[in-house]
């Protein structure tokens, strides 16, 4: 990254081009000013370019090239619109609007944020291009100066922790302590001892008075990972020291007063802990000030390749080896998988290849291989939908809809299988319908019946499905000399449902009430 902050303004309005660099300029700013929209993309597409300001007057289809470039020139490029226009077309994804002309403190303002912003990137460990994280490193940038309560919730391995520290470093505070304690790690009867701290002889072990994590971290962060996890009891002493600003030591009366930064992670569902009365609301409220959610990895596949960059590039200066390579088969491979243990499980991973492979060249088969799946694993199809964000209700109607849709599938396969070994013009065949209605949907369900026809309703001529089935079978077993293993596996279908299907053509004159009647002919079971 380069020493100074770079503004790109990208205006042909010549009162544009002459007042607004007299207000960007600055020591530690580099002014590019461009004199249409061809040098404008010319200066994007080189990179470095930190905060960019596009006069509204141009064209359209010249405002989407340029947001273009610039996203793809840097993904973390800081981009403002000069327009009087109230709304933007919703296909400009800008980060703010200003008028045209814009007011010069607003200016000052966007610029001053924006140095924040790129000082606040230059050692963050908060990777990823996508938009999710793009709105994450925005919303720690904007709260790291602040004192205000966070709240960090996400999946485990998610980067919950790498977010409290950034917060920490890039705060008033970074000079003083960063505290952390997991809640969920402690027993129980320990928690409020390391949390709040005891005086002698407050209980049995307590051979001497100790801080807490409060007074521990006086003027800098506490990080309170797996919140969700502490006792009723220990959280209404919780709710005392952030309301109050004080904490009271086990076996003490004095309250001690402390200034410190509440961070709090869970990766569980606090609302719905509150619903069950396992957390306690008042103290929800009073975290849930700002609240930072980490998308799962699985939802943020385009950003795997940056991390394993990184990774990379970590492990092999920390072990002085040069770097590997992953070649595009084992990145697809990386991208496709579902990551339950997100960035920590692909962390590890990485290092993991790095230490068992045998080149320099990390494939497909390499990352397979150590994911402990199959190739089928990401390529197949899934026939059945995973539900996210719906009710077990809601869930289990979207299960039943799919297994229908797949039962219609198989009987249509079946239907083409009988109807293309008999001949079509002596074949008729009638299928009932049924409609089952789901979630407002109405699905129709083709059902073949393999039963015999009932009375009255053969016609002259024609042939039932049920005596096309028998006569296959029997072709199929004579052709394969009576061995019901090979008919099954030509058939396509078990050995019980083929033993099944006989009993069903030949069982009404079964020789033993009880038996089934083998076929003639060589079985070789």
């Amino acid at each position: 990254m380069h020493d100074k902050l770079s503004i790109l303004l990208v205006t042909e309005d010549l009162d544009l081009k002459e007042t607004l660099p007299r207000v960007l300029r600055g020591e530690e700013r580099q002014v590019l000013v461009s004199e249409g929209l061809r040098k404008g993309l010319r200066l994007l597409s080189q990179g470095g370019v930190d905060l960019l300001l596009i006069d509204g007057a141009l064209p359209e289809e010249g405002l989407v090239r340029l947001l273009q470039t610039g996203r793809a020139s840097d993904h973390n490029i800081y981009i403002f619109v000069m327009t009087d226009a109230a709304n933007l077309p919703a296909s400009l994804e800008v980060d703010g609007i200003l008028g045209r002309p814009p007011d010069a403190e607003r200016l000052r303002n966007i610029v001053a944020r924006a140095e924040r912003r790129r000082n606040f990137l230059r050692d963050c460990r908060l990777l990823g291009r996508s938009g999710r994280m793009r709105e994450v490193r925005e919303k720690v940038a904007q709260i790291a100066p602040t004192d205000v309560i966070v709240l960090i919730t996400g999946e485990s391995g998610t980067g919950k922790s790498v977010v409290a520290e950034a917060i920490h470093r890039h705060s008033g505070r970074a000079d003083k302590p960063f505290q952390v304690v997991n809640c969920g790690a402690i027993p129980e009867t320990l928690l409020e001892s390391e949390l709040f701290g005891h005086e002698k002889g407050a209980f049995t072990d307590a051979r001497s008075q100790r801080k807490g994590i409060f007074e521990a971290a006086h003027g800098g962060t506490v990080l309170l990972d797996e919140i969700g996890e502490m006792s009723l009891s220990a959280q209404v002493r919780l709710l005392h020291v952030i309301e109050e600003r004080e904490v009271t030591r086990l076996g003490s009366v004095h309250p001690v007063p402390v200034d410190c930064r509440v961070i709090a992670a869970t990766n569980r569902d606090l609302g719905v802990a509150v619903q069950r009365g396992e957390f306690r609301r008042d103290l929800y409220y009073r975290l849930n000030v700002v609240e930072i959610r980490m998308p799962a990895l699985r939802e943020r596949p385009e950003d795997i390749p940056e991390l394993v960059e990184a990774f990379v590039e970590d492990y092999a200066r920390m072990h002085n080896i040069p770097p590997p390579v992953f070649d595009e088969g084992s990145m697809e491979a990386l991208r496709a998988y579902s990551w339950p243990g997100n960035v920590r499980e692909l962390r590890n991973l990485v290092e993991r290849l790095i230490v068992l492979s045998k080149g320099s060249t990390l494939t497909r088969a390499d990352a397979l291989r150590h994911l402990d799946v199959t190739e089928n694993a990401f390529t197949a199809p899934r026939n059945l939908p995973v539900p996210l964000h719906k009710t077990p209700d809601e869930a289990h109607r979207d299960l039943v809809y799919w297994a229908l849709l797949d039962l219609k599938k198989d009987v249509a396969e079946l239907k083409t299988a009988l109807l293309g070994n008999a001949h079509p013009a002596s074949v008729s065949m009638s299928y009932p319908r049924s409609a089952v209605s789901l979630m407002g949907e109405e699905v129709r369900v083709e059902e073949a019946s393999m039963a015999e026809p009932v009375e009255g309703e053969e016609v002259a001529g024609l042939k039932s499905l049920a005596e096309i089935e028998r006569d296959y079978i029997r072709h199929v077993l004579q052709s394969v000399g009576g061995n019901r293993r090979k008919a099954a596996q030509v058939l396509k279908i078990g050995e019980r449902t083929l033993y099944r299907k006989i009993d069903e053509i030949t069982g009404r004159d079964r020789a033993a009430p009880g038996r089934r009647r083998k076929p003639t002919g060589n079985e070789n079971q």
